[in-house]
C-alpha cells in the first residue's frame, strides 16, 4: 500500500539512536530575518539528500523571476543535487560533507597566505579583537563525479575557510579523548596479568573498546607481550606524527557555491553561509515547547548579493 502522508518509523539519525522511531521536518527561512516560509514533513526513513531538489523547486517558485540564493548543510552536496541546482541556475552555498575532504589536504594548506576576512560573529562582538575569533579563506575548485561512467564531472568553486575557534575546539576535543583514552589504557597496562586482562586476548579486546569509544585508532600503538616472569604485559603510546598531523588541518572545512567571483569573493560566500544558522534557531523555536521530534533539511533563502 503506497501512503501519501509521512510515515513515522525508524530511519538514520544524526545521534545514532537507531532504536526511536522518527518524523523529519524540513524548513526554509528568509536570510533577511530568519523568517519562516517553507516547511515539509517527511518520513523517518527518507534520506535528508533527497529531500533538496524538492525543496528548491518549491523555493523558485516562490521567489519568482528575482531568484534566490540556497544555503543549506552538508546533505545538500550529492551529485544529483548539485546537478540539478546547476542546471536550475540556482545559486548555492553548502559545506563538503568531512568524508569528502581528507585531513591531509587541510593540513597542506599554508594558513599564511589565507585572506583574513573583515567579519565579526555576534557571539564575539563585546569582546577584545585579540580574543574574538578570525576567519580566514582560500578558493579553489571541486569536483563531482557521477554514480555512471557516462556522467559528465561537476565542477564547483570551493571557498576553504579556516576558523580560529573551530581549531580551539578540535584541538580541546582531540586533547580530551585522549586523556581519556590514556586512563583507560593505564587502568589494563597495570591491571595486566590480573583477574581481568590476564591473557594477551583479553587485553586486545579490551583495547579495541577503547579505540572505538575514544577515537584513537588513528594514533594509538601498542604491544602486548611477556616479562621474564611469563607474565603478561602491556605498553602502549600515541604516535606523535600521527597527532601533529592531526592538528594541522585543525579549523579547516569547506564550502561549495554557485556564485561566480562577480557576486561574491570568497569572504562574502563565509558571511553568506553564515546566515543558514537562522534555521536552526527556527527548529529550536518548534522543538522547545513540546520537544518534537527530529528535523532535516535545513534551508534558508535570500536573494544573491
Amino acid at each position: 500500500m503506497v501512503t501519501s502522508f509521512p510515515v513515522i518509523k525508524h530511519g538514520h539519525p544524526k545521534d545514532r539512536r537507531v532504536d526511536l522511531k522518527q518524523v523529519q521536518a524540513g524548513l526554509a527561512v528568509t536570510g533577511d530575518g530568519g523568517i519562516p516560509v517553507h516547511a515539509r514533513v517527511f518520513g523517518g526513513g527518507a534520506a535528508e539528500v533527497s529531500q533538496v531538489v524538492g525543496a528548491m523547486k518549491d523555493l523558485r517558485k516562490l521567489a519568482g523571476e528575482p531568484g534566490f540564493l540556497l544555503v543549506a548543510d552538508s546533505k545538500l552536496v550529492s551529485y544529483a543535487n548539485v546537478a540539478a541546482l546547476l542546471a536550475a541556475g540556482t545559486a548555492f552555498i553548502a559545506p563538503v560533507p568531512a568524508a569528502q575532504v581528507k585531513d591531509g589536504f587541510y593540513a597542506a594548506l599554508d594558513l599564511e597566505v589565507a585572506t583574513v576576512v573583515d567579519w565579526v560573529p555576534d557571539r564575539d562582538t563585546g569582546k577584545d579583537p585579540a580574543q574574538r575569533e578570525v576567519y580566514r579563506v582560500l578558493e579553489d575548485v571541486h569536483t563531482l563525479n557521477g554514480p555512471r561512467k557516462r556522467d559528465p564531472v561537476l565542477t564547483v568553486r570551493r571557498i576553504l575557510v579556516h576558523s580560529t575557534g573551530n581549531a580551539a575546539g578540535q584541538q580541546a576535543a582531540r586533547a580530551k579523548r585522549l586523556t581519556r583514552a590514556s586512563e583507560d589504557l593505564d587502568k589494563v597496562r597495570n591491571g595486566a596479568d590480573g583477574k581481568y586482562y590476564n591473557t594477551e586476548k583479553k587485553i586486545a579486546e579490551r583495547i579495541g573498546v577503547i579505540t572505538k569509544t575514544r577515537g584513537v585508532a588513528s594514533c594509538l600503538r601498542t604491544e602486548i607481550g611477556q616479562d621474564e616472569a611469563g607474565r603478561t604485559t602491556l605498553a602502549w603510546h600515541f604516535d606523535q606524527q600521527v597527532l601533529d598531523d592531526e592538528a594541522a588541518a585543525d579549523g579547516w572545512y569547506a564550502l561549495l557555491t554557485a556564485l561566480t567571483p562577480e557576486q561574491a569573493d570568497p569572504g562574502q560566500v563565509l558571511v553568506q553561509y553564515k546566515g543558514q544558522g537562522s534555521v536552526e534557531r527556527r527548529y529550536a523555536d518548534c522543538k522547545a515547547p513540546w520537544r518534537s521530534p527530529r528535523c532535516s533539511c535545513s534551508t534558508t533563502t535570500a536573494s544573491p548579493p
